[in-house]
């Protein structure tokens, strides 16, 4: 499971990073993410970002695999870093829509560090692709930018239909 639901709370040791008085919101919403238990410290390890709020007892840890986007926002209403999971937490795993907005609020001075490190842990922990999704990738071995319209000034090449 890519999300996991944290009673107790083990030390994360050798965090590559962490946050302290962060708030934490997902869409949609869970039951393990309250305004109780929303407030608390995000760590980067090795291999999940995992979190741990501050009242009650409560955490989770999230396996990188399961971030599928992950950017910053200085706006909406306050900084923070957003993150698209396909997975719910376990109170929502019956939904249909697989897909989880994630939002960690936390102090502006911190967020493009952290953004930095999850960018590294995220790319250190690939999706694994199944061999049938590989039989549909080309491999383009040479690459002519030629064939392309690669700036305004080019736009003249194209037909009138696809200059409309």
């Amino acid at each position: 499971m890519a999300i996991t639901v944290l009673e107790d709370f083990e030390n994360v040791e050798d965090a590559y990073f962490t946050a302290n008085s962060v708030s934490v919101e997902c869409d949609p919403s869970s039951k393990y993410l309250s305004s109780d238990t929303s407030n608390g410290t995000v760590y980067l390890g090795e291999h999940q970002l995992v979190f741990h709020s501050k009242s009650p007892t409560f955490g989770f840890a999230l396996d990188y695999k399961a971030i599928i986007i992950h950017a910053v926002s200085k706006e909406d209403p306050q900084p923070h870093l957003y993150c698209q999971l396909n997975e719910q937490f376990p109170d929502n795993a019956s939904l249909e829509d697989d897909i989880v907005e994630l939002r960690i609020y936390m102090d502006e001075n911190q967020l493009d560090e952290m953004f930095a490190k999850l960018c590294e842990c995220v790319a250190s922990h690939p999706d694994s692709a199944s061999e049938a999704e590989l039989d549909d990738v080309q491999i383009i071995d040479s690459f002519d930018s030629s064939q392309f319209i690669t700036s305004p000034e080019q736009l003249d090449q194209l037909t009138p239909q696809g200059q409309r």
